[in-house]
């Protein structure tokens, strides 16, 4: 789970929320997007205004289109099995009254809202000729996305699905964006089944919630390995010029983890361990019983316009409980033990209060073809500086008594249509035993040049060091996303380093389907002890490609080359890696946080 909630941010020029703009500026869209409303133009007779500002609000026209429109290859008979937004759920996300004042940046506020609903792939809000010089229309334009729909989530590598992801879901019941979903997973090892239901806005208000559960499920003996679920409600920041927030969460994790690795033939089993101190091999199953529980309540009090700073106190419990499984009962103890020290995170359980500070400018750039294909995407830029502390004793159940703090900054530049983020946070948890102390500092930058021609590139590299290691995080390089071509969870330790440089084309139209391609040069290596840094290099090719009738992610084919040659026993890999994934890019645009990392999630 995130931490408390981001807003929904705006652009105001100034601390005053009705101020002047100059005239509109030349709308950056893609072609797929120009396209769409110039259709919706020429159908319904309107033309665009080139100086909105000031001008009092005429009316909204709402021109929702079919998720199959006539330029779309799949006959129209198709959008009677669906639902699509209602008009009112949309136009109630403008954030400008009739008779109002057009004002640009809540327009461009009200596209973000829009698009950070997940029912939408593309929204465009732009202003219209009125009646007469001094009134203006806004148009939105939206595309909903298939609400009947299955899911799919998939990582197939080398011939072997690795990963499955169900979820048959109605996405937009009675077109409220009300969604109620079953849910299947399927790994390696195990199969889970459940249920999610969300709602962004609980009748007509700014609440929220999303509920899911799942029973997880060995897949050999057919026995329950535990469950996993989240839950969440609460008000976010949903405008510039919103002061309040609140809510409370609640995720927990409490099953049996299995960790898998490819033997000497390419075929994926579960990982063993094996003690440097014993001799023999002690075939140890890599498996643990981890309960994870994190909740969170808190309160936002939000400040200013264009400068930003939200304060926001609560209260905050995590319980991370590592032990031994019962499978394990017939190996050493010792072994057992040693497994449990090196190779798992340390169990600690924390519940007290805390206090957190954001300051930052609300401005954003819009921008295509960075996260997704062809659909506008919006990025925060400028300063950005994270504060908080929080303090937890035994006195409340709390295994160590401690006071914590996390401090991050981050800058973010716009460049023509790409943008340059540099980033650092460190985090350090201090206790009356110098030996129970945990701190780690990470960083990272990010480069996403303008494009040159066809042709852009995206350069992403960081590192994290946990320099004081009590709780004895571990994280695994390897899979599909910060080193390809290796397996998955090949390399592990406390510290990491990632450098990722991928060249990526425009997306090309067959139709609506819109399908890139890229050439990628991975770097990096996971370990526990700086002076043991091996990087492992691999480059690599791959497509990919977006269905906006569907959904905003993109989908990969990837064939990834490692360059480096297994160097300890019990490693394997092939002389090349071949993946299906519609999972997104490989890598995402770091934020800063106040717990874990953006570059790598703790490996489990």
């Amino acid at each position: 789970m995130p931490p408390v909630p981001q807003p929904t941010s705006g652009e105001p020029p100034t601390q005053s929320i009705e101020s002047s703009q100059p005239a509109i500026e030349k709308l950056k869209l893609s072609a797929y997007e120009q396209e769409a409303l110039e259709i919706v133009l020429k159908a319904r007779h309107l033309e665009l205004e080139p100086a909105p500002e000031g001008k009092l609000l005429e009316g909204v026209d709402i021109a929702p289109l079919d998720v199959f429109e006539p330029r779309d290859p799949a006959p129209a008979f198709l959008n009677w099995f669906h639902y699509t937004t209602r008009p009112m759920i949309i136009e109630r996300e403008l954030l400008m009254q009739r008779e109002q004042p057009w004002v640009k940046w809540r327009a461009e506020e009200a596209a973000r809202r829009l698009r950070a609903l997940r029912q939408l792939s593309l929204v465009l809000v732009v202003p219209v000729k009125g009646a007469d010089s001094q009134h203006v229309r806004a148009l939105i334009v939206t595309k909903d996305v298939w609400s009947l729909r299955l899911n799919t989530g998939i990582t197939y590598r080398n011939g072997t699905l690795e990963y499955l992801l169900l979820q048959p879901s109605e996405e937009n019941v009675a077109g409220t964006h009300l969604r109620i979903a079953g849910l299947y997973v399927y790994d390696i090892l195990s199969n889970s089944f459940g249920a999610i239901a969300s709602h962004p806005r609980i009748l007509g208000t700014h609440l929220s919630f999303l509920a899911s559960s799942s029973v997880v499920v060995e897949r050999s003996t057919g026995n329950i390995d535990g469950t996993v679920g989240s839950f969440s409600f609460g008000q976010p920041l949903y405008a510039s010029d919103t002061r309040w927030a609140y809510g409370t969460s609640l995720q927990w994790n409490d099953k049996i983890v299995r960790w898998v690795a490819p033997n000497a033939n390419g075929s994926l089993v579960e990982r063993r361990y094996d003690s440097p101190s014993t001799t023999g091999n002690d075939n140890l199953p890599w498996e643990y019983r981890a309960r994870e529980l994190y909740w969170i309540t808190f309160v936002t009090r939000s400040y200013g316009l264009l400068s930003k700073a939200d304060i926001s106190w609560g209260l905050e419990s995590q319980e991370h409980r590592y032990a031994s499984d019962t499978s394990q009962s017939r190996y050493a103890p010792s072994v057992t033990r040693e497994f449990l020290s090196k190779e798992v995170e340390h169990s600690d359980t924390r519940l007290g209060p805390f206090a957190r500070l954001d300051v930052y400018r609300n401005k954003y750039v819009s921008l295509v073809d960075v996260e997704t294909l062809g659909l506008q995407e919006d990025f925060p830029i400028g300063y950005r500086l994270l504060l908080k502390t929080y303090a937890a004793s035994h006195y409340a159940q709390s295994s160590r008594d401690v006071l914590g703090t996390v401090a991050g900054l981050s800058y973010t530049w716009p460049l023509d249509s790409g943008l340059g983020i540099v980033w650092g946070v460190h985090s350090l948890e201090m206790t009356p035993h110098r030996n129970q102390n945990d701190a780690t500092i990470q960083g990272g930058v990010r480069v996403v040049t303008p494009f040159v021609g066809p042709l852009r590139i995206i350069y992403d590299g960081g590192a994290l060091s946990r320099y004081r290691d009590y709780l004895h995080v571990r994280y695994a390089l390897g899979g599909d996303t910060r080193l390809r071509g290796y397996p998955s969870q090949q390399f592990i330790g406390s510290n990491f380093v990632t450098s990722n440089l991928e060249v990526r084309t425009r997306p090309l139209r067959l139709w609506t389907i819109l399908l890139g391609l890229a050439g990628f040069y991975d770097a990096g290596d996971s370990f526990d002890d700086w002076h043991n840094i091996r990087p492992k290099h691999s480059l690599g090719v791959g497509i990919r490609g977006l269905l906006p009738q569907f959904q905003r992610i993109v989908g990969r084919l990837e064939c990834a080359f490692p360059l480096d040659r297994p160097s300890l026993p019990g490693q394997h890999w092939g002389n090349f890696d071949v993946l299906l994934t519609v999972e997104g890019q490989p890598f995402g645009t770091p934020q800063l946080v106040t717990r874990g990392s953006p570059l790598l999630s703790p490996a489990e």
